[in-house]
């Protein structure tokens, strides 16, 4: 045992959790599709549907197994069969039977949400997990855990607010309402499960393996399916599977297919919870969870049909407009983080505010056709408030490094934009369930003018695109300053503009053209401000050693 954790090296550690997440990754994402494939296409069983989510235990056998050898090969015929003691045993089949418990709360949600409704309320399991770690094993939280907790919470509430808006057909309201409840609790459950398993390892008083770690989920699963089994008699639902695969809709075989792989999927899904929760913490893995479960539902939308605004200004009004941030980014970079400025980049704000009121004087010359002037005004308002949010974001991101109380490096950066990024996408999420975006996009796919196919390409590349946008932001803060980084924002807006002219074929008025000459002067003025002060700084530097060498020679 002692020559197995000594063989988990810190890079072997590194491979295994990732190893771990992948598993965990296909359980997020392939569990709840095939739970739904089931009863989308006939399948009645709750119990049996709770059974197959940890059935398929005896598949841990085969990495055991592989142990096992590895072991023996290095100690020889003195080889523990297995490490899990009486205590541990109990505690892992106690986790289990409530895991059963769990299975079943979320199999009875599963049948009546759709996989789009029920990820998101899986989704507040982190909210549990994050109580039970605080309070079980004593985690700390940081600001942006708390944050992403509370977000997490709200969405699942704000989700219970509108419960009726994507009622599946043939599910009753009375249905829906305790669908959602049971899954909510499910959530809660196992929400709460993880930290009693970090528990479980923290005071096991015996070195923790993977060998361990696989026993204990074999245990657990066991249990939990035994649990299932009672449930399935009492029910009986090992009398009514055969007559349920005549009735199945993509037929017998196929049932039999989808229950087998519904096996295997779940149990990747416990395999790499457990694994993840013993490389690195529960809050980790709830975390994971929470992380996948929107590509889940993105692929519930996908696969089974589900019910998931458009711009009010043409690009190239809204890229000067957003031009306009540089002025709030200096504004913001001036009061928060005490940049100092010159002649120069107060010229350069200036002219960048003037080129967007400029802009705002004539507002209906490049209205998009079927937008009114109302909608086109609001689109400008809306539009000239995110740039001045933002640009008070960029100096708040730099005075975060200001005041981090460590080093800033490339990978705190990039850690700090991932859960910007995450948090700001729960917010997202929120206002999509609450405007019913997801019930829409299925339809606005297939109204889509250059095809559905094409239309889930533009949805990724947006995604990804934007994404080496706020990336690029954070790094520029990070490697100068928030104001260098809004006017690189800014000096790249142009290009955007005469991107939509070409695409577009968008409108650029004379106002648009006096627009961009005062936000290019402004450019240069900013960049021109720039350089002199770095000759400045320069000059100074040499005349300080000039005068540091010149003491330093002694009279002879």
């Amino acid at each position: 045992m002692e020559e197995e954790a000594n063989f988990l090296s810190i890079n072997m550690k590194r491979f295994l959790l990732i190893i771990n997440c992948l598993l965990l990754s296909v359980g997020v994402c392939g569990g709840p599709l095939m739970m739904r494939l089931y009863f989308v296409e006939g399948g009645l069983r709750i119990w049996f549907n709770s059974w197959l989510q940890t059935g398929g235990w005896p598949l841990t056998i085969i990495p055991l197994v592989i142990l096992y050898f590895y072991r023996r090969k290095i100690e020889g015929s003195d080889t523990k069969l297995y490490y899990t003691t009486p205590r541990i045993f109990i505690a892992s089949f106690v986790i289990g039977i409530f895991t059963g418990f769990d299975a079943y709360l979320y199999s009875w949600g599963g049948s009546k949400l759709p996989v789009s409704t029920s990820s998101l309320l899986i989704a507040a399991q982190l909210a549990f997990t994050a109580i039970g770690a605080y309070f079980i094993v004593k985690i700390k939280f940081t600001s942006y855990s708390i944050n992403a907790v509370v977000l997490l919470t709200l969405g699942a509430v704000l989700l219970g607010i509108r419960s009726n808006g994507d009622r599946p057909e043939g599910v009753t309201s009375k249905e829906y309402v305790i669908g959602f409840i049971m899954t909510l609790l499910a959530a809660a459950l196992y929400g709460l499960i993880l930290p009693c398993i970090e528990l479980m390892y923290l005071k096991a008083k015996q070195a923790i393996t993977a060998t361990l770690v696989l026993e204990i989920q074999m245990v657990m699963c066991f249990a939990s399916t035994a649990f299932c089994t009672i449930g399935m008699i009492a029910n009986k639902d090992f009398q009514a599977i055969s007559r349920e695969t005549k009735k199945f809709n993509l037929g017998e075989a196929r049932y039999y297919i989808v229950v087998i792989w519904s096996a295997i999927i779940w149990q990747c899904f416990f395999v790499g919870a457990v694994g993840v929760i013993y490389l690195s913490s529960s809050l980790m893995s709830g975390v994971l969870i929470a992380v996948l479960l929107p590509i889940t539902e993105i692929l519930g939308v996908i696969f089974f049909d589900e019910k998931f605004s458009r711009s009010k200004l043409p690009v190239s009004t809204s890229s000067l407009l957003i031009a306009a941030q540089l002025a709030f980014t200096a504004i913001g970079a001036y009061f928060i983080v005490k940049i100092k400025f010159t002649s120069y980049s107060i010229n350069a704000v200036v002219l960048l505010t003037v080129g967007a009121i400029l802009l705002g004087i004539r507002l209906n010359g490049d209205r998009p056709e079927g937008v009114t002037t109302k909608e086109y005004v609001v689109g400008f308002i809306v539009t000239l408030l995110a740039a001045a949010l933002y640009g008070l974001i960029l100096p708040c991101i730099e005075l975060m490094y200001l005041k981090a109380k460590q080093a800033i490096t490339a990978t705190l950066v990039l850690e700090i934009q991932m859960v910007m990024c995450f948090a700001s996408t729960a917010f997202c999420t929120i206002g999509m369930i609450a405007n019913k975006d997801f019930q829409a996009i299925s339809r606005e796919a297939k109204n889509f003018n250059l095809g559905e196919a094409r239309y889930y390409l533009v949805v990724i590349w947006s995604a990804i695109i934007w994404q080496c946008f706020f990336v690029g932001a954070v790094g520029v803060i990070y490697l100068s300053s928030s104001l260098m980084s809004g006017v690189l924002i800014a000096v790249l807006l142009p290009i955007t503009q005469i991107l939509a002219i070409v695409f577009f074929k968008e409108k650029f008025s004379g106002e648009k053209g006096l627009s961009l000459f005062l936000s290019l002067w402004g450019f240069v003025s900013y960049f021109y401000g720039e350089f002199k002060q770095a000759k400045k700084v320069e000059k100074m530097k040499i005349q300080e050693n000039e005068m540091t060498s010149t003491t330093q020679i002694e009279p002879v």
